[in-house]
């Protein structure tokens, strides 16, 4: 188990890595971030998990409860990490540095992935295909119609703003 942990964390981590700089090449904003906000860092989280877990899934055989289980799971608890995280060095710390942030990242995606790994009951799979769906919907909705607030200032912006 603690393998594939570190496999998938590596692998999540990597392929976000690769999407931080992906939208130069190839331009599809819904995938990929397209300023340093905090929000479009968020698709670092919940795409590559996606990949990555449904890969796991899929080499695993996991039915397709399971998958959507542990992948809202580790997105939502990855996410929260992310901006308890971010906004606490923020504001302890007065600045945005890059090495905290990778370092953040890193730690938001273990502890999601770490999390989704505790064997309880998950969900009948209406709810977690409706949590899927809302988590989908959110990143497709905010990527066109982001608000006005910090969370999707980029980084020049927000450090301007506070």
């Amino acid at each position: 188990m603690k393998k594939t942990l570190l496999i998938t964390f590596l692998a999540t981590f990597a392929l976000g890595f690769i999407s931080h700089y992906a939208y130069d090449f190839i331009p599809i904003k819904l995938l990929f971030p397209t300023n340093e906000s905090i929000f479009e860092h968020l698709k670092l989280i919940f795409y590559p998990l996606l990949v990555v877990l449904t890969f796991e899934a899929l080499k695993n055989n996991y039915n397709i409860n399971y998958l959507l289980y542990k992948i809202n799971v580790a997105i939502i608890i990855s996410t929260f990490i992310l901006l308890i995280m971010f906004f606490a060095f923020y504001f302890i710390f007065n600045d945005i540095n890059h090495f905290y942030n990778i370092v953040i990242y890193g730690i938001s995606i273990f502890i999601g992935l770490k999390m989704e790994t505790i064997k309880i009951d998950y969900p009948v799979f209406s709810s977690n295909i409706t949590v899927f769906i809302i988590l989908l919907y959110t990143i497709i909705f905010l990527t066109y119609s982001p608000f006005n607030i910090p969370l999707f200032f980029d980084e020049l912006n927000f450090i301007n703003h506070f």
